[in-house]
């Protein structure tokens, strides 16, 4: 072997790097755009680019000293830096969640370890103020080895930090060569047990930073506001010795506010030469230097509000450090809603620093969170570093996108799940607004799962922490995981809470890295959510835990931690699922959330989907692959697939929700007969003025009045009174809704930006849904006047509710006047129907009608169907096995009676009905009443008893297949978002206007979707017929070109196949979606257990009559 075992040895985790420093980039002059430019800093060198590259399946394989200057690179390959290998196409990807995809034998790893080999040739020039170099690693999974110029450099580890070696010796002025062995697995590895694609190689960047001899090597910020002024402190060490430093601040406008000197210059100045200031001798370019200003203006230290205390005087330190302190009066706070940054910049002759300072403070008091001193609820999110491309690397493009994204759908905080973002993550973050939870490159989840003779939950929950957590060899590891963590990103006001990692139980190497951290840094909180796990063995101290955290507890569990004196706030780090068709619970989190002082909010799992693309399947959908679609054994498929996003960044319907859940604003009726509305404001730090608010008052889907509310004050927390003078229909659904904008713009939302809406009900004489109602009324009589056809193109908006409106009006005028009496015709097997435009078949061993012909058009594709099985949805995980069980999915009806009567106007058939699955008793028993009338239209009336052996359904209604020209969809109700009894809030009622095909929700593993809630009707249309359905009740539905048998059965969307019909599925109820894919059970009032009930519907058949 080329290389040293250091890979498999605790005691040695980094050879020759430099000591753990804060992020920052260095430049010769001011620059205020390092952030997503750091490349303009003439003291940074990428060595991002092409790399010459061999794979190895074996570090025995590689035999020969790759790194030498000699070697032969004509074998090997071109890979891109950053990139993992993976997605290069060697070796292959693996998703696990917990198990270790490898033996479980600390700290050694397979001998046959992957491993690549690395080579990147780059010119280097010495620069005369800068002439030592630092080499830079962002990421690399999962250790490496490094030589220069064949010479052996160092080792290191923990994948998600920086290694920094200084290699001034070994540069060459000109051509260099650098050499990198990075092996998939080591030591660490067991530390890297995340729930995510196991990916290897450098995924993030590569560079070469150019510094002094001598001068700052690192600063600790702290900006503590206090009572009308705050204070800004900097520990600052230095490289060898102190040297003379300007410490200048700037406020958000550029204005300089405060100045502090250390050392006296050689010169005897107090300051840099003006040249240096500007451009430093080296060119940078001018739209740089003016980027907010190149140059310190030396005007006074009071300026735009901002003025400075009589400040501390440079503490001139001793050895290599130094401490300056500055006081600001009326400083303007950071905070997620009004992210504003002050600008600190370090000055020494061959260098400059430009750093972002926010104020702020963030404690607890009372076992409540506040922030700035306000208390404080986290609408956060857990997000992991994915593209479905590039895997793990991840461009800073990529990564505004999701911030825009989550800033626009109502986020104001992120967890860094599981292990340090790239640094300018963080930047962005304090630049936008978010809060952020940073954690530490630290999970053991394995342990868990090893194999344990008694392997119940609570005996694995107490032996979990024995072999690492808990065990002293680890104690070293895990504390450099948390210190890296800690140590480069100590200066980033967005930072918050300090977690030490994630799902390792608990045990000696956590509670030391907690005692390191809280000696460190006492301007954050500490949280560790897997702290509830360990065994008997001694007792455990969690003492320096600020946050008692917990993972997808029941509503029952967190009631019972309140009412018992809890000493911590309360953080729900991971809360609803978001796995799939999810999640359904969100607005019983929000209520308990702002309900409950102790609780201080919670991070949805996750923001994306991780799904590696593979090119494009032949129907032109995107081939994504989880777990075991790359041929591993050990895997946990598609848990990976559980974003509120799709890997393209797509929002689920579950962002929808999630976004309107957690509106700023919300409304409800104070004195509804007066009109009067209270509404509560539930920013942080943003006066309700900032918002604006327009209503709409909407009666069975028409706008009847709608105008602009004059802007209302009250402060965060708080409330405000308006009294809205609208006129409210007599009749029909009526509900008013608010809509809330941005009024002013702010990072990443621009001024009018949608916030959210409201919709309230809206009590009158007649709340039914009068089209609906007229239908349901009608039983043959007379019909509603004719109203014009409408246009064949989609409508949108106001044309959308008018247009919908006349397709139902049209179902039932026409129909025409009234037809002759009906004929009925009955055998030993069907009943047959027929009138003056239609013929109906009712097979009476089902009770149901196997054709409907009308019109000379031919209906159904198939008999009618009693429908109780969906698609199991990701968060069905659970209870689908019982409804397996009981047969749910292969269910038949069978009818042991059917008799006809005549009535007036039509004719009515009783059924005695069962449905049953193979080798199960009778789940239902229904007594089935259909009334057919003498123009055509069907009446269906359904009394259901389920059996008291049997579980919840998942649905019931009635399946229908019908011919696929059936492809126009109106229907009032809640859209245009697929809506459930719990997920229903991204949604309002009204009337809308699809296409079947938009209608289906495309989840990468199919899955039920695409139901639209409490509907009065939905109305089915091709090109010269159609069908509508009214509810006596108002019922769900969802039309698809897929069946659930299909949806059930295939694994990916791309596999998918159109049944070749158009399949209306018209439900009396489902059940609830939940999050239990990793949550709680489905609250009972979602759940689908009514024991009898009666499912009423209205068939309209009808066809379409020239303009």
């Amino acid at each position: 072997m080329i290389v040293p075992r250091h890979y498999e040895n605790l005691h040695v985790l980094h050879e020759n790097t430099l000591p753990e420093r804060s992020y920052y980039i260095p430049a010769s002059g001011v620059m205020h755009n390092l952030v997503e430019h750091r490349e303009a800093s003439d003291r940074f060198q990428s060595l991002c680019g092409s790399w010459k590259f061999r794979y190895y399946s074996s570090i025995y394989e590689l035999k020969e000293p790759f790194y030498e200057m000699k070697t032969d690179l004509s074998s090997f390959d071109e890979i891109p830096v950053p990139g993992v290998w993976q997605n290069a196409g060697y070796d292959t990807h693996q998703y696990t969640n917990i198990r270790y995809p490898f033996p479980f034998d600390p700290p050694y790893v397979p001998q046959n370890n992957p491993c690549g080999a690395y080579i990147c040739d780059f010119v280097y020039h010495r620069c005369a103020d800068a002439p030592e170099a630092a080499l830079n690693f962002e990421g690399v999974d999962s250790c490496f080895y490094v030589w220069l110029n064949g010479q052996y450099v160092g080792y290191s580890q923990v994948s998600h930090s920086t290694s920094e070696f200084d290699v001034t010796g070994l540069l060459a002025e000109g051509t260099n060569r650098l050499a990198v062995l990075v092996l998939k697995w080591c030591d660490g590895s067991y530390l890297e047990d995340q729930d995510k694609f196991r990916m290897s190689g450098i995924f993030r960047d590569v560079y070469l930073l150019k510094r002094p001899e001598n001068g700052i090597f690192d600063y600790f910020i702290k900006a503590k506001p206090m009572e009308g002024s705050a204070q800004i402190t900097a520990d600052i060490t230095y490289k060898k010795s102190i040297v003379p430093t300007r410490v200048t601040l700037l406020d958000a406008d550029g204005n300089q506010i405060g100045m502090q000197q250390i050392g006296v210059w050689a010169d005897g100045g107090h300051g840099i030469p003006e040249q240096i200031l500007t451009d430093g001798g080296h060119g940078i370019p001018e739209q740089i230097l003016t980027d907010g200003g190149h140059d310190i203006p030396e005007q006074s230290l009071a300026d735009g509000g901002h003025d400075i205390l009589e400040q501390s005087p440079a503490d001139g330190g001793h050895g290599n450090t130094a401490h300056i302190c500055m006081e600001v009066k009326h400083p303007v706070l950071w905070s997620a809603e009004h992210p504003y940054l002050y600008t600190l910049i370090f000055q020494t002759e061959g260098e400059v620093i430009t750093e972002r300072v926010g104020i702020r403070e963030i404690c607890i008091k009372d076992k409540r969170v506040y922030f700035n001193g306000r208390p404080i609820v986290f609408h956060g999110v857990n997000r992991h570093d994915f593209s479905p491309e590039t895997g793990a690397t991840v461009s800073i493009e990529e990564i505004k996108r999701d911030m825009l994204l989550m800033k626009q759908h109502n986020f104001n905080a992120i967890r860094s799940s599981h292990y340090p973002n790239a640094p300018y993550f963080y930047q962005l973050c304090d630049q936008y607004g978010f809060y952020v939870v940073d954690e530490a490159d630290n999970e053991s989840h394995g342990p868990s799962e090893i194999y344990y003779e008694n392997n119940d939950f609570e005996n694995k929950s107490r032996r979990w922490n024995e072999a690492i957590s808990d065990n002293p060899d680890f104690t070293e590891p895990t504390l450099d995981r948390v210190r890296r963590c800690v140590e480069r990103e100590k200066n980033r006001p967005c930072i918050v809470i300090w977690s030490m990692g994630n799902e390792c139980a608990y045990g000696c190497t956590i509670e030391r890295a907690l005692k390191w951290t809280k000696e460190f840094d006492d301007t954050r909180l500490t949280h560790f959510e897997s702290a509830r796990y360990h065994g008997n063995r001694r007792k455990y101290d969690f003492s320096r835990l600020d946050l008692f955290s917990r993972m997808y507890p029941a509503p029952e569990e967190i009631t019972e931690y309140l009412e018992n004196e809890p000493d911590k706030p309360l953080i729900l780090i991971e809360y609803s699922h978001a796995m799939g068709n999810g999640p359904g619970d969100l607005e019983e989190y929000f209520q308990m959330f702002h309900g409950q002082e102790l609780m201080c909010g919670g991070f949805v799992w996750e923001w994306c989907d991780h799904a590696v693309a593979h090119g494009r399947a032949g129907n032109g959908k995107t081939i994504y692959y989880y777990g075991g679609d790359h041929g591993e054994k050990i895997h946990d498929g598609n848990f990976c697939v559980d974003g509120l996003v799709y890997p393209d960044r797509r929002a689920h319907t579950g962002l929808l929700e999630y976004k309107n859940v957690y509106r700023p604003v919300r409304a409800a009726w104070d004195d509804e007969a007066k009109r009067e509305l209270i509404l509560r404001n539930y920013l942080d730090f943003t006066n309700l003025e900032d918002v604006r608010i327009t209503y709409e008052v909407s009666c069975d889907g028409f706008i009847t009045e709608c105008g602009e509310l004059a802007p209302l004050a009250a402060e965060p927390g708080k409330t405000a009174k308006v009294t809205l003078p609208v006129q409210i229909p007599a009749k029909g659904k009526v509900f008013l809704r608010l809509f809330y904008y941005s009024r002013k713009a702010a990072p990443l939302v621009p001024a009018g930006h949608c916030l959210g809406f409201e919709e309230l009900p809206v009590r009158n004489a007649d709340a039914r849904n009068q089209l609906a109602e007229r239908a349901m009324e009608h039983l043959g009589g007379q019909r509603a006047a004719r109203t014009t056809v409408y246009s064949d193109g989609k409508p949108t908006g106001q044309a959308m509710a008018h247009s919908g409106g006349q397709l139902a009006e049209r179902a039932m005028a026409n129909l025409g006047e009234q037809e002759p009496a009906l004929a009925v015709t009955e055998q030993d097997a069907e009943i047959v129907i027929r009138g003056g435009a239609f013929c109906y078949r009712l097979d009476k061993r089902t009770g149901l009608f196997s054709e409907l012909e009308y019109g000379g058009k031919q209906y159904l594709k198939r008999p009618m169907e009693v429908n109780i099985w969906r698609a199991p949805t990701d968060n069905d995980m659970y209870r689908k096995a019982e409804w397996y069980r009981a047969g749910y999915d292969r269910t038949a009806v069978r009818a042991y009676d059917a008799s006809v009567k005549r009535v007036d106007g039509g004719v009515r058939i009783f059924c005695r009905m069962s449905l049953a699955a193979d080798a199960v008793q009778k789940i239902l028993v229904i007594y089935t009443v259909w009334t057919v009338y003498e123009n055509g239209e069907i009446r269906l009336m359904m009394t259901v008893h389920r059996q008291r052996e049997f579980p919840m359904l998942p649905r019931f209604g009635l399946r229908l297949f019908l011919d696929n020209s059936f492809d126009n969809v109106r229907y009032y109700g809640m859209g245009p978002a697929e809506s459930y009894c719990d997920k229903h809030r991204a949604s309002t009622h009204g009337l809308y206007a699809m296409r079947v095909e938009e209608m289906h929700e495309d989840y990468i593993r199919p899955q039920e979707n695409g139901s639209h809630y409490d509907c009065s009707y939905v109305v089915t249309e091709g090109e010269k017929w159609g069908l509508a359905a009214f509810g006596e009740k108002e019922f769900s539905f969802n039309v698809s070109h897929y069946t659930q048998e299909e949806l059930t059965e295939k694994k990916h969307n791309f596999e998918l196949v159109p049944c070749g019909d158009m399949v209306l599925c018209l439900d009396y109820a489902q059940c609830g979606i939940g999050s239990e894919s990793c949550g709680p059970g489905l609250p009972e009032k979602y759940r689908f257990e009514r024991r009898e009930f009666v499912f009423t519907i209205k068939l309209v058949p009808y066809s379409r009559k020239e303009k």
